[in-house]
């Protein structure tokens, strides 16, 4: 016997069992995935190869079972799923087919979009594994407001988990940017509630993806206090350096550099224990510069830097989700405002008072304020409501006395029965000249189920800013500080050291723009042009100044000979004194229905951005500001352009 086990043919078939028992194809499907985006169909096999070399078990996939191509799509899902891989489906955009103005992209009759959300299920079945919400409700994929994105969302959930009868977990949608101002104002519409995980993307540094989680796991635990149980597990659904250049895409250096960012990401995933962990992406013909492999089969040092990592560590053995259905309310709150009666401003998740010809005021606000039921059995509660404070309200034409609960006001005993709604007239005037901004909150109290959560609904309403209405503020800036060998950017933090093109007055110019004084005038107004520029993505062209803080409660003020909008825009980026990087990315700030000379930006509304640090515990304060960077996005218009920049306060 012992012979046996010392006999040369005894080791080779040991050796080749251990070898063949470890390959990743032999391994149950992983928590590691990737964004599936080949075109191939059905998946080719050298595809399914590279994805066992992963240990790619989930793959994400926007589906349309709407769509005339549902069933091809579908026999390619379920081709996937007898390879073994769990397709997380990303859930369609249910759109208004009517729109009447911008922020009105979602269908309106929620109980359309539940309906719609249960037969997108039907369909599916074995297909989606796993569905996720909305992709990237936080950017410009939809222009509606905060408040009306999270009752959809709402109602997909609840139509989703009935189907499934609660057996198919819902992640909540993927977040776009850092925890910040859009999470929070669908936080207070409830949104946390309706979700089995959180979902959540990243576009930069590798050394900062740690700080990234832990921001993002404060935020849960900080919002999630009543509603969940146990922390939401945390998925990362796209991740990528965002670092080859559209122009080269086959570029060794930026690949590489692709490669490093993934292998030190993966592991970073796995020493914090996240659920899911996917890169983005397998391959997109569209954003090649994206793509992890080539079409013809080959892969990018990308993905076998992510396979090596995937091979070397595991991500958490802990529950990849949470059920929720069974606590997130099944009563929804809608606000709907009138068509033409404000403008939908999603980058301060406001709704805007139009100005009233002839007169200082404004006229109305007018909308619905809608109550759902989506409950199998009957449902008995009341609204509770609180309205603005420097803001007249109405609801259905009166003033309503309620109950008064401190600052809330209880309307009456509602009855409601499965897919009913029950709708108030609503109206909000302000009469004051001056800039006004203020919240309408209100609630839906279930005498049946109080320990239900996630019937809120929250949004705020503001006058348009307009110069009448402020006084501008004195703000020093300053150059940059030069060590002798090379300015100290506070908050450009790349490898290499970026261009500086041109130096006028307190600006520095860099990666391509150039910088020139007005002549004969003495306000802050300045001449950028673009000259050569980068096309690596972590190369803009941006003017940089320093400055000692501003002044709380005040806003940005840029004015341009051109028009800002698709051609040309201007993003201010604010530095503080940690790293940490804030900003409006939402369309630069600018209004997507009133496009214009001049952009007016509330601090209020800056948020955390990629490409700067993430300190837990440090929010945005307009004292810690050390930086104000310009980045420039020029497209086909004329450069140079003039920019003027003035701080202003309300009156």
């Amino acid at each position: 016997m012992k012979q046996l086990f010392t006999h040369p043919a005894f080791l080779v078939v040991v050796l080749i069992l251990t070898v063949v028992l470890s390959l990743p194809w032999n391994r149950p499907a992983s928590s590691w995935g990737v964004n599936f985006r080949t075109d191939a169909s059905p998946p080719e096999s050298s595809d399914l190869r590279l994805l066992d070399q992963a240990q790619a078990g989930y793959l994400r996939q926007d589906v349309f079972p709407d769509s005339e191509t549902w069933e091809q799509q579908r026999n390619d899902l379920l081709g996937l799923a007898r390879a073994g891989k769990q397709v997380v489906g990303t859930v369609p955009y249910h759109l208004n087919q009517n729109p009447q103005q911008p922020g009105d992209a979602l269908n309106e009759d929620l109980r359309d979009v539940f309906s719609a959300a249960k037969n997108w299920e039907k369909k599916a079945g074995p297909a989606v594994a796993i569905w996720e919400n909305l992709n990237e409700p936080d950017l410009g994929f939809c222009h509606d407001l905060p408040d009306r994105s999270t009752a959809y969302m709402k109602a997909i959930y609840l139509g989703l988990k009935e189907a499934s009868g609660e057996a198919k977990p819902v992640l909540l949608p993927a977040m776009g940017l850092p925890p910040g101002t859009w999470q929070e104002r669908a936080d207070r519409n409830g949104l946390l509630s309706y979700g089995d995980a959180f979902d959540f993307h990243y576009y930069s540094y590798a050394r900062d993806f740690s700080d990234a989680i832990h921001l993002t796991q404060d935020f849960l635990a900080k919002n999630s206090t009543g509603k969940n149980p146990a922390p939401l597990p945390l998925w990362v659904t796209e991740i990528n350096l965002d670092s080859i250049p559209r122009d080269d895409v086959d570029s060794v250096s930026e690949r590489q550099e692709q490669a490093e960012f993934l292998q030190a990401t993966a592991r970073t995933a796995a020493e914090e224990k996240l659920a899911g962990f996917m890169p983005y992406a397998f391959r997109d013909a569209a954003l090649p510069q994206y793509s992890l492999t080539k079409q013809d089969a080959g892969a990018y040092p990308g993905w076998t830097a992510y396979a090596a990592a995937t091979r070397a560590c595991s991500l958490s053995s802990t529950p990849k989700w949470i059920n929720n259905y069974s606590k997130a309310s099944h009563v929804i709150l809608q606000w709907l405002p009138d068509a033409g009666c404000c403008d939908a401003y999603k980058p301060g998740g406001t709704y805007r008072f139009h100005d009233a010809p002839g007169h200082p005021g404004r006229q109305p606000v007018t909308g619905e304020l809608r109550v759902y039921s989506f409950s199998q059995s009957p449902v008995q509660g009341f609204l509770r409501v609180h309205g603005p404070k420097y803001i007249q309200w109405t609801i259905d034409d009166k003033t309503p006395p309620g109950k008064g609960v401190g600052d809330w006001t209880e309307l009456d005993h509602l009855d409601l029965h499965n897919m009913e709604m029950k709708s108030y007239r609503m109206s909000f005037t302000t009469t004051a000249s001056g800039y006004a901004r203020d919240g309408f909150e209100a609630t839906f109290v279930d005498q049946n189920s109080p320990e239900k959560s996630g019937s809120n609904l929250y949004f705020s309403l503001e006058s348009e800013p307009q110069s009448r209405d402020f006084i501008p503020q004195p703000v020093k800036i300053f150059p940059p500080q030069w060590n002798g060998e090379r300015y100290q950017f506070q908050g450009v933090d790349e490898p290499n050291l970026p261009v500086v093109c041109s130096i006028s007055g307190p600006w520095v110019g860099i990666n391509g723009l150039e910088i020139g004084k007005m002549e004969k005038t003495t306000d802050p107004t300045w001449i950028f042009g673009l000259h050569h520029p980068s096309f690596r993505p972590t190369e803009p062209p941006m003017a940089i100044t320093t400055v000692r803080g501003l002044p709380e409660n005040s806003f940005f003020h840029l004015t341009s000979n051109a028009v800002f909008g698709h051609d040309f825009s201007v993003r201010v980026d604010l530095v503080d004194d940690l790293g940490q990087r804030f900003s409006i990315s939402e369309n630069c700030g600018m209004s997507y229905t009133k496009p214009g000379r001049e952009v007016w930006l509330n601090l209020r509304d800056f948020h955390r951005t990629f490409w700067g640090r993430f300190v837990t515990g440090h929010e945005f304060d307009p004292a810690a500001v050390r930086e104000i960077q310009l980045r420039f996005y020029f497209s086909f218009v004329d450069n140079p352009v003039s920019v003027r920049l003035e701080v202003s306060k309300p009156k």
